[in-house]
């Protein structure tokens, strides 16, 4: 708005200068706004570009945790496998051994009867079949 354009209107020195007081005022009420707005915006960019950052190092540690639970979920099924195949093995190797004890003292047993001895070393080549 311009003085002229005023006084084009038949406005007096002393309206147009009360029109142009209540201008300037509207003017820097809105540049005020203005420069409000401006740095909420500003600020909420900033808040966004922290919160990108942020899911993006959150993201990053999902993915770290995942292959780390992955690669000791694996290490545990390696650990049961071998804790479960070494535990048929013992069971395989106690029920040889109790077998192989009991047919040992059943040879004692009987050479005793006959009234001579035998050393373990000879019942375990007989039980061996050596």
């Amino acid at each position: 708005m311009k003085r002229e354009d005023l006084k084009n209107l038949g406005l007096t020195d002393e309206q147009i200068e009360k029109v142009m007081a209540e201008h300037d005022k509207d003017i820097t009420n809105l540049q005020e706004k203005v420069s409000s707005l401006t740095n909420e915006r500003d600020k909420q960019l900033d808040r966004l570009q922290k919160s990108s950052k942020d899911v993006d190092d959150l993201n990053e540690q999902i993915k770290q945790l995942q292959s780390d639970n992955k690669k000791a979920n694996e290490e545990w099924q390696n650990k049961l496998a071998t804790q479960t195949k070494n535990f048929k093995i013992e069971t395989v190797l106690r029920e040889a051994y109790e077998e192989e004890f009991e047919t040992l003292v059943e040879v004692m047993s009987a050479k005793v009867k006959e009234d001579r001895p035998v050393s373990s070393r000879e019942a375990l080549r007989r039980l061996w079949g050596k």
